[in-house]
């Protein structure tokens, strides 16, 4: 209630009290002889009634505003504290703008940024430094031939056989440089052209070794004869030496790269 709506409602009470009380009070009787009689026991009620009605209409106005404002607080209250389905709606369904923003990663490196660097011509040197290994891969077999067709330990026949693959290796390996790009590579035509001679001057001193055996095979001398009087053999010991310059060539260039592209360095008599 308005202070004004208070104000109204309490006088109305007032005064109709009071015209109640006015309209049912009895009139004096007459005393005998003319005296009107006391009538002060009557009128000290009227204040006592006024006071009791006006105070219970004014509390029973004061208890309607304290449970009006007893409302209003309580309503307040509930509107300013959420309620339990708004809190588990706020804890469940975060909005992902405020709470659950993914922290964005970062991108994969992928594997060439990873790699390391390699310089120019790195596919080249490691088909050279293939090549290289096979040649190495089949020296010692045929020293070990030679050397046994020498001593008699080895027959010319099983040594021949060894030669043979030898030669089988080294002619792949030349086929394998006229495709070979080196473009990228720096001094890479000179490589490969100081590898091809070398492998050419080792194919071409197999191949003598190789007809120096079947000369003893053939003959049937196949031990304690001067290798020294065969042509073939003589003819073998020019291209190996021809083939060790070509190497020691070789190898000048080889050797100062090789470790840059992670390569193995060789000497002359290596492969």
């Amino acid at each position: 209630m308005s202070p004004s709506e208070f104000q109204r409602a309490y006088e109305g009470h007032a005064t109709e009290g009071e015209r109640q009380w006015a309209g049912s009070a009895p009139e004096p009787e007459p005393r005998r002889g003319g005296l009107v009689a006391d009538p002060e026991p009557r009128r000290a009620a009227g204040p006592q009634r006024r006071r009791t009605s006006r105070r219970g209409v004014l509390i029973g106005v004061v208890a309607v505003v304290i449970l009006a404002a007893v409302g209003a607080v309580a309503f307040l209250v509930g509107k300013g504290k959420p309620t339990t389905a708004t809190n588990a709606g706020n804890v469940v369904g975060v909005s992902p703008s405020v709470t659950s923003v993914a922290p964005s990663s970062s991108p994969s490196a992928s594997p060439s940024s990873s790699a390391p660097t390699q310089p120019p011509g790195a596919a080249a040197m490691a088909t050279l430094a293939s090549y290289l290994s096979q040649s190495a891969s089949v020296r010692p077999n045929i020293q070990n031939a030679i050397n046994g067709v020498r001593s008699c330990s080895e027959s010319p026949a099983d040594a021949e056989t060894t030669i043979e693959q030898a030669i089988t290796t080294r002619q792949n390996i030349l086929q394998g440089l006229q495709t070979l790009s080196v473009g990228a590579l720096a001094n890479g035509a000179q490589l490969v052209s100081a590898l091809r001679t070398a492998m050419q001057n080792s194919v071409d001193a197999d191949t003598d070794y190789h007809a120096w055996m079947e000369d003893l095979a053939g003959s049937g001398n196949s031990c304690g004869s001067n290798a020294n009087q065969d042509s073939n053999y003589v003819a073998a010991g020019t291209a190996d030496r021809a083939a060790t310059t070509s190497k020691t060539a070789f190898v000048n260039l080889w050797n100062p790269m090789a470790p840059t592209y992670g390569q193995p360095t060789y000497t002359a008599t290596g492969f």
